[in-house]
């Protein structure tokens, strides 16, 4: 079992290698369903991860940015960016694809670099930016599956007994280990972002990657750094520290969810999301909720 923090391992490679990453433990979470879909179909790319992934490189590995990406700039006889479709798209793609290029438009090209700009001039959020590594891969064994646990060898590949992450910057800071994340959000504002964290389950993959570097450098004071930029101009930055009740929180929901996943993969036995009827009832916030607690009902 690989165990080891990899700083030179190529992303591609990493995804082929052999461990549960929080993607695939996210997929499970939102339903057994999704988990096999994920499996069997993978990703589309979205336009926030494609505009994520260019701001992480233009952020995080600048001299790669240009050598990295190309921009899709055409124009229709209106002025409007043309569709990505067409021949002229199917030739730029085509020539952007043989030179080992990613294709993004104009306006995430400039997005990136925006972002990257207003990140490095936030001084909280440069100062974890000084020194460190970009894209470092790590492996680390997962306490709720160890030992085979896929005698038909399907699901080995992906699971084994190991978890896998990679870390956007890891740093060495004041005597802490910092394991620093970067997201890119329509709003960082506390009262905005931190609902939106807990919607979209980032407590789990911080507690996940927290408790891998833990394994690995044991002996060290970790700290778990979130640095989210709005997509949009102006670029507004917030620097979060996450807390350790947070990351407490975060750690019982995923080893559950191994556990969980664990006993699927044993089983052959996956369970629907919904087995049972719901009932609807309207969220506690609205105006319709405190009409029916007024009711009494």
């Amino acid at each position: 079992m690989k165990q080891e923090f990899d700083q030179e391992m190529a992303e591609e490679v990493y995804r082929a290698h052999a461990g549960l990453n929080y993607s695939l433990l996210k997929k499970f979470i939102n339903g057994p369903e999704c988990f096999l879909h994920y499996v069997a179909e993978g990703q589309a790319e979205t336009n926030s991860m494609r505009l994520g992934t260019a701001t992480h490189c233009a952020l995080l590995e600048p001299a790669k940015f240009e050598s990295t990406y190309a921009q899709w700039t055409e124009t229709t006889k209106s002025g409007r960016r043309a569709p990505r479709s067409g021949k002229k798209w199917e030739d730029f793609e085509a020539a952007a694809t043989e030179a080992g290029l990613k294709v993004i438009s104009e306006k995430e090209y400039d997005q990136a670099l925006g972002i990257a700009k207003a990140v490095l001039e936030h001084p909280q959020a440069a100062s974890y930016l000084e020194s460190g590594c970009a894209e470092v891969s790590f492996f680390w064994a997962n306490p709720a599956l160890q030992g085979e646990i896929d005698a038909d060898g399907k699901f080995n590949d992906i699971v084994l007994s190991q978890s896998k992450g990679r870390i956007d910057w890891y740093a060495e800071r004041k005597g802490k280990v910092c394991n620093v994340g970067l997201k890119t959000t329509s709003d960082p504002d506390p009262s905005a972002f931190c609902r939106q964290a807990t919607d979209l389950g980032y407590d789990i993959q911080w507690a996940y990657y927290e408790d891998g570097v833990v394994q690995l450098v044991p002996d060290a004071e970790v700290e778990t750094i979130e640095i989210v930029a709005s997509s949009s101009a102006p670029y507004r930055v917030c620097v979060y520290e996450i807390p350790k009740a947070v990351i407490s929180v975060g750690r019982a929901a995923y080893l559950n969810a191994s556990l969980r996943l664990r006993q699927c993969i044993l089983t052959g036995d996956w369970p629907v999301s919904y087995p049972e009827v719901v009932q609807f009832a309207y969220p506690f916030y609205t105006e319709q909720a405190k009409t029916v607690l007024a009711m009494g009902k």
